[in-house]
């Protein structure tokens, strides 16, 4: 089935001889239970595509379907559900609140929802046992490694138990082993029905996915 369509979708930041012409027509197609690279030089327009997918950015033109369902165009308000639900977001470096601890990082996703104190208690302890890290609960992120936190964020962005993962540039400040303990939990996810999309440049990340996409000048190669 069909998760995730683009077609002639377009994006600009600025106006007249400024303008940035990020996106230039990308047409895309990414089906349910997928696990997608999408790879290109610096300035291809990668992170916006990932920003325009998860509901963050509104496309100039062309339209982005979810399930078949009609994205840009939505209010902020639809937007912001629409993510709560359906999206989660890794980035590479972690955007963990250095005060809260790691339990407290897990569960911000949940208190904006309508879940019960006990509810949130019940999956955020289910999280940190998934991801191992179940002894770092009450540790801070200044206390933890790249590894552990990247693994917090993994946790955070699995909180709401979304269809599809959003990760940007995941690996980008972990070492090699680290690296390859994270693309596994990727691919264990992914193997559990999770539609997993990656914006990466490295290679080895990418021979993780199903499938590369190649970003040029903001169109799909």
């Amino acid at each position: 089935m069909e998760k995730i369509a683009l077609r002639n979708i377009k994006k600009s930041f600025g106006t007249g001889d400024r303008a940035v012409h990020a996106l230039q027509g990308i047409n895309l197609s990414i089906k349910e239970g997928e696990m997608v690279a999408v790879m290109g030089k610096s300035g291809s327009g990668k992170s916006t595509l990932l920003n325009v997918l998860g509901g963050l950015v509104q496309v100039d033109e062309g339209e982005y379907l979810f399930e078949g369902s009609r994205i840009n165009g939505l209010s902020q308000r639809q937007l912001s559900a629409f993510r709560s639900r359906k999206i989660g977001f890794i980035l590479q470096y972690h955007a963990l609140l250095d005060d809260r601890t790691v339990f407290q990082n897990i569960a911000l996703p949940l208190q904006y929802g309508k879940s019960n104190k006990n509810a949130i208690s019940a999956r955020v302890e289910e999280l940190l046992r998934q991801l191992e890290i179940y002894d770092k609960r009450d540790s801070h992120p200044y206390e933890l490694s790249g590894g552990q936190c990247q693994r917090t964020a993994i946790a955070r962005a699995l909180a709401n138990n979304p269809d599809v993962l959003l990760a940007d540039e995941p690996t980008g400040s972990l070492d090699s082993h680290t690296e390859t303990t994270i693309m596994e939990m990727f691919r264990q996810m992914n193997r559990a029905g999770k539609t997993i999309i990656i914006v990466t440049h490295d290679k080895s990340v990418a021979d993780y996915c199903n499938r590369i996409v190649i970003i040029k000048d903001g169109m799909v190669q």
